[in-house]
């Protein structure tokens, strides 16, 4: 699993990404995972987003002051969206929790996504709701104006286990 994090990220968990990328395989579905850090009313979250469907996950970043806790917590997000939204073989994930890679971030559409889905969250604590469970029924551009939602589930239903 790829994990492309941002300066902030890097930052908190005191971790140096290297300067260039080693030869990587192509992009699969929930293979490449970016990660930010946002802040929300005056506490730090980790903003976790699917590289191809742009599909995104809220976790605290309390006690993540590590590479070790970090990937930890970027596993079991990963488990959770297989578990709980994919309905997709344990083998995949397995797979490719076996070996995560931090790298920097190299897609500025992906990063501006991630920000405005911050913006958003931003207001949204503003208005009362503490929740983050509409973060992926927001239409982003990027996605020909699917919502995240609808792109994770068409690229579930396609998975082909033997790929991975």
């Amino acid at each position: 699993m790829i994990l492309r994090i941002t300066q902030n990220v890097r930052d908190k968990i005191k971790v140096k990404a290297p300067a260039s990328e080693p030869a990587l395989p192509p992009q699969l579905f929930l293979s490449e995972w970016y990660a930010n850090l946002i802040t929300i009313d005056r506490k730090s979250y980790f903003l976790f987003c699917e590289a191809t469907t742009l599909y995104s996950v809220v976790k605290s970043s309390n006690r993540i002051n590590d590479s070790v806790a970090f990937e930890r917590l970027a596993t079991d997000v990963l488990f959770d969206q297989f578990k709980s939204e994919g309905n997709l073989d344990i083998k995949i994930f397995e797979k490719l929790a076996e070996s995560v890679t931090l790298l920097k971030t190299n897609n500025r559409r992906i990063t501006a996504s991630m920000n405005q889905k911050a913006v958003e969250l931003q207001w949204s604590s503003e208005d009362g709701d503490q929740g983050f469970d509409d973060v992926n029924d927001l239409i982003t551009g990027y996605l020909n104006y699917d919502s995240p939602r609808e792109a994770f589930d068409k690229a579930a239903a396609t998975v082909n286990p033997s790929v991975y």
